[in-house]
């Protein structure tokens, strides 16, 4: 598969138990150690991918973006598999891009994502491309670059096939939006997705869009508008047994029952949380919600409790080397011990918040833990180092007091003008429904005066349709039956001609030869492939395209039953181009076999050895198949063999290839060149298809 990038703030991945992931990897596993062509070997790779969890995929994604692209790059451009390898190709670049996305560096995979997308815009793989525009806006909004981001998930949603994916790309408009301060047109988004995905019927869909709603409402201050919205968003989710988005549901709830005042309402969703996060491993939001309880301890005048849950809190930021958290954390416990006067104490735990905050660019932990510094410095006497973090903290203030003030004025704007939009909107649909209305009583009383003068003439050209479609249905039966019976009797043709009555009477007295001798483990054998035969023939004679895999198994069945029949008195050996893969190529069944027959009964001389060759190979998108003998020729043997075996070879072959034609664009040619009539000199017949094939 290829990864997305926005799972983790749309929650897009449905989830899978282990048991069966690590079921299905095994068996890929132990299916890869005995494939033998890269095509298959690429496909496997591919569904690694999929089935395995944690890092490892990132080595097989390694493997198939080698593989792939090796292949892509040694086939000439019009190679049927070129498209089929780039596809891979492409998929593999997708995933390096979301593999260092996820450690870190957005930066490294912008170019995997561009040369993944120009690929997939040149082969028109508009799924590829419109997966890979989704992930390219991840990691330019981590790079802080909204506009360009916005732009991906513009494209994504223009290159979306299916209701599911304009639902996802809607839903990160609105995040985005939100986070850039249009509010209006974040909600807008917002409401589309989930729209689709009522009508989708996505339980989990709906949730995702009710949270970022709520979370919308919250930034403005709507707070019950939010804790409504985030309530229905927990309740679908606990329906679905989603622990971790449960936890995030908890976690918001309580964040607006601590902002209402309600402490033990608070407490009770976080610490519900905690235990979710706890039970699916979920570290990161393990500490934050420590550090969350031991805030509401501290609203509650607790401060033993509040530094308790905090150095917990740090401990688990320290190990996975969250700094963003770490800073929160060390300030949770240099307030601590501000509020218990051991500023010694407190000192080097806000100190280390501070450094961390400038390292991580959050002006508003840079803000507190320069203005709490300052005090302390104060208090010790410290005036030089009090004046440094004042300063800080003034420029820190500032920058928050700019940056609010802006966002909030433009949130005003932007609320204005959605409401003026809204009015707008409700006017022109009154107007536009009143049109309607006026338009609609104007049509009823001109349809009224012209229904009798349209009447007769509606009822004459009624009977002239039906007359016509009549006749057409007539016609169109008529053919359909007669290209079915030319069918049936082109099938019992060719069976006739696979399954002569030599051959049949041959191959059962050469068996029952091998019973009389009490020879049962050859009799087996020749009975078991001459049923293999028998079904197969039957099969296939009633199938348009078979793979060529099947065509050469056939073959070779019935070349070894015909050897038994003339007692080895011919070779055969079939060939197969390298960059053939058997597997995955199909064609029609069975042209090559009337022309094999033909070799056995007029081609090979009874005295001497004959040998007959079968070559496949591709030139382009065109499949070449000779058969070649080493005969005298049909003719010259028609010369001197008074047989009443009569070929029927070239008229069925032909018969099927008008058929064949018919049903396709693209036509088989046949060739066939043999001796001169009177010329002894054995140069052989050889017949060459130019079959145009298709891929299993």
């Amino acid at each position: 598969m290829i990864k997305s990038l926005f799972a983790s703030m749309l929650l897009l991945l449905p989830a899978i138990l282990f048991s069966q992931q690590q079921e299905k990897a095994d068996s890929l596993l132990a299916a890869i150690r005995h494939v033998k062509h890269d095509t298959e070997r690429v496909k496997i790779l591919y569904e690694l991918i999929e089935a395995i969890s944690g890092s490892e995929w990132e080595g097989y994604n390694d493997q198939l973006k080698e593989l792939a692209g090796k292949n892509s790059r040694a086939l000439p451009a019009k190679h049927p598999l070129k498209k089929f390898y780039l596809n891979y190709y492409a998929r593999a670049l997708s995933n390096s891009g979301v593999i260092a996305y996820e450690k870190g560096n957005s930066a490294a995979s912008l170019p995997y994502f561009r040369e993944s997308m120009q690929i997939q815009e040149e082969i028109k793989d508009s799924t590829g491309a419109c997966i890979t525009a989704y992930n390219m806006a991840s990691s330019y909004l981590a790079l802080g670059n909204a506009p360009v981001a916005m732009d991906c998930i513009e494209k994504s949603l223009t290159l979306s096939t299916d209701k599911d994916k304009k639902a996802l790309c809607l839903n990160s408009l609105g995040i985005i939006s939100e986070k850039t301060g249009d509010i209006p047109a974040a909600l807008d988004y917002h409401h589309q997705s989930l729209k689709l995905r009522e009508e989708l019927a996505d339980k989990k869909g709906i949730a995702n869009s009710f949270n970022n709603i709520g979370i919308i409402y919250f930034n403005q201050g709507d707070i019950s508008a939010a804790l409504d919205y985030f309530t229905k968003s927990l309740k679908i989710r606990e329906e679905l047994n989603e622990k971790r988005e449960v936890a995030n549901s908890l976690h918001n709830i309580s964040t607006i029952f601590s902002l209402k005042g309600e402490l033990q309402k608070a407490m009770e969703y976080s610490r519900k949380a905690l235990k979710i996060q706890e039970e699916t491993g979920d570290l990161k939001n393990v500490a934050a919600s420590l550090d969350n309880i031991g805030v509401l301890f501290g609203k509650e005048g607790n401060l033993a409790m509040t530094m308790e849950y905090a150095q917990k809190g740090l401990a688990i930021q320290e190990k996975i080397s969250d700094k963003g958290g770490m800073s929160s954390s060390l300030y949770i416990i240099g307030n601590v011990y501000n509020k218990q006067g051991q500023i010694a104490k407190a000192i080097p735990y806000l100190q280390k918040s501070l450094q961390l905050s400038q390292e991580t660019g959050f002006p508003t932990k840079i803000r507190d833990a320069a203005e709490l510094l300052k005090d302390l410095y104060k208090k010790q006497g410290n005036d030089a180092a009090a004046l440094k973090m004042y300063e800080l903290f003034i420029r820190m203030r500032d920058s928050v007091l700019n940056e609010e003030t802006k966002k909030a004025a433009l949130q005003k704007q932007y609320q204005y003008a959605y409401e003026k939009k809204e009015e707008t909107l409700k006017k022109a649909q009154e107007k536009k429904e009143w049109m309607a209305r006026a338009e609609q009583e104007k049509k009823e009383a001109l349809q009224k005066k012209e229904s009798r003068q349209k009447t007769y003439l509606v009822y004459g050209l009624s009977l002239i349709a039906l007359l016509a479609v009549a006749v057409a249905f007539l016609f169109v039966r008529q053919h359909r039956l007669r290209a079915r019976q030319q069918n049936l009797e082109l099938e019992q043709k060719l069976l006739r001609s696979q399954m002569n009555p030599h051959f049949i009477f041959n191959v059962l007295n050469s068996i029952q030869s091998y019973i009389y001798k009490k020879d049962s483990i050859n009799a087996g054998n020749f009975l078991s492939r001459f049923a293999d035969l028998t079904r197969m023939i039957l099969e296939n004679s009633r199938e348009n395209y078979i793979s060529l895999e099947k065509e050469i198994a056939g073959l070779n069945n019935y070349l070894e039953l015909q050897q038994l029949r003339f007692e080895d008195n011919f070779d055969y050996s079939i060939e197969t181009a390298p960059g053939i893969d058997p597997a995955i190529i199909a064609i029609p069944p069975m042209l090559a076999q009337p022309f094999i027959e033909n070799a056995l009964e007029h081609g090979i001389p009874e005295t001497e050895k004959g040998h007959i060759r079968i070559r496949f190979s591709l030139r382009e998108t065109v499949l070449v198949m000779e058969i070649e003998d080493d005969g005298i020729g049909i003719e010259n043997a028609k010369a001197t063999k008074q047989s009443a075996h009569r070929s029927l070879a070239t008229t069925i072959t032909a018969e099927r290839l008008v058929l064949l034609n018919r049903q396709s664009s693209e036509k088989i040619r046949m060739e066939v060149t043999e001796p001169e009539p009177g010329d002894r000199r054995r140069p052989g017949t050889k017949v060459v298809f130019h079959i145009p094939y298709t891929l299993v």
